[in-house]
């Protein structure tokens, strides 16, 4: 379990997404960074689909109650365990009692925290991401408990050395796709916008 002391400005558990309810105006939802959150997952050896803490501008203060890892990618947050820098993308150990924190922003705008086997909050519409109105709580609150699973240092492999390409974070180009009112906008509308 992890006990949260201090939430963040707006934390959330996420996951890579709700499918298959759009139909009935459920939206995907879902992590932001998808590619920093499915990474996290990786550097433990979890399903790129595990539930991950999502940290918004500024990160939570979270005491872990059980030995686990962790990975934290995306934005730099400054992170501590126990006082001490920690990298980011990278596996750390943490013990029982740790206490995980997060600083000044120093590059990009969301951080993603992985633990081993993921977060073990409710599912809903096959996702555990937290959305208004579909979930029963939409981001972390002082106090809040979350479930992990537990395990034994002495167990954990450590999985080959993943390389990611950061550079993304550093973008200021936007992804634009081609919707169905597209064909309503003039030549030249469409090429400022491409």
């Amino acid at each position: 379990m992890i006990k949260v002391f201090k939430p963040g400005f707006y934390s959330s558990i996420q996951d890579l997404g709700r499918f298959g309810y759009q139909e009935f105006g459920v939206p995907y939802s879902g992590a932001m960074d998808k590619r920093a959150a499915a990474f996290a997952n990786a550097l433990l050896g979890n399903n790129e689909n595990d539930a991950v803490l999502e940290m918004t501008m500024t990160g939570a203060v979270l005491q872990f109650r059980i030995d686990t890892c962790i990975a934290i990618c995306g934005a730099d947050m400054s992170a501590k365990l126990n006082d001490n820098s920690i990298q980011l993308n990278k596996m750390i150990f943490v013990k029982s009692n740790d206490v995980l924190s997060f600083g000044k922003l120093l590059n990009g705008f969301r951080s993603y925290l992985a633990v081993l086997g993921g977060f073990k909050t409710e599912t809903v519409l096959n996702s555990r991401s937290m959305y208004q109105n579909i979930t029963k709580q939409i981001t972390l609150y002082k106090n809040d408990e979350l479930q992990i699973s537990s395990f034994e240092m002495s167990n954990k492999k450590q999985h080959a050395c993943i390389k990611f390409d950061l550079s993304y974070l550093g973008c200021n180009d936007i992804d634009v796709f081609e919707g169905p009112e597209f064909e309503f906008l003039n030549k030249s509308q469409q090429n400022e916008l491409l």
